[in-house]
């Protein structure tokens, strides 16, 4: 029997992606990637929320769903990415902040803003599983956060994919209150803390990294995924 909505009738009607469909769909995804991380560089702050999304369709596999790199046979706990951030030492106390950092300007003055390809620390090959879900980044509260995490606040709960109705204390404190604690000296002997959101930062840098990693990522034909380009319409492969 079907419901009002034909629900059961469209159900009957599924069947599997075609493996050129994902392949248009993963050169899409990858599209609105390099997109959104040229809108974020040219000072839209909040499209870290779309890249977010992004991230989240590529990467994220839950018990109901399987990323987009999943099903075209990519990725697996084992799938090195490439890895920038300032690793957390155990042992120190201070704030980490990861993926971001910390920049001075005369006329914005200082702000989080991810390392791009700068920073101290020599680019790593991890495993995706310990490059998803291990901490890299630790607030002035001791919080740690991980990559996942950054990337699914942001697009389940801050306007990538849906806005919670209620705040999470914890985001709100690392976004809202200076999170990570850095401060530096003004002209005046002042000392300001840094403004900026860090967790965009860090979804820009972490876009940054699956790009770096996209380099090295390839389909069972050997084509490598960072150069995949959807097709316009009309177009005939």
């Amino acid at each position: 029997m079907l419901g009002e909505d034909g629900s059961m009738a469209r159900k009957a009607r599924r069947q599997p992606r075609p493996p050129d469909r994902l392949v248009q769909d993963l050169a899409r995804q990858m599209e609105f990637l390099r997109r959104s991380c040229h809108s974020y560089d040219e000072g839209f702050e909040g499209e870290a929320c779309r890249l977010a999304v992004t991230l989240r369709v590529l990467l994220h596999d839950t018990s109901r769903s399987s990323a987009l790199l999943t099903q075209a046979g990519i990725l697996n706990g084992g799938t090195l990415f490439a890895d920038s951030s300032q690793p957390i030492d155990p042992k120190n106390l201070l704030p980490n902040p990861g993926l971001v950092m910390m920049a001075i300007d005369a006329e914005r003055g200082g702000e989080y803003v991810p390392r791009l390809d700068g920073g101290a620390w020599a680019l790593r090959l991890v495993p995706f599983a310990d490059w998803w879900d291990a901490p890299v980044s630790k607030d002035k509260a001791g919080n740690l956060w991980s990559r996942k995490q950054h990337v699914l606040t942001l697009a389940h709960k801050e306007g990538g994919a849906h806005v919670d109705p209620d705040l999470d204390p914890l985001y709100e404190a690392l976004v809202t209150a200076n999170g990570f604690g850095m401060q530096f000296q003004a002209s005046d002997g002042d000392l300001i803390d840094f403004a900026g959101d860090p967790a965009a930062a860090s979804v820009r840098q972490i876009s940054h990294e699956f790009l770096i990693t996209a380099k090295r990522l390839t389909l069972g034909d050997g084509t490598r995924i960072a150069g995949l380009r959807p097709r316009q319409s009309g177009q005939v492969t």
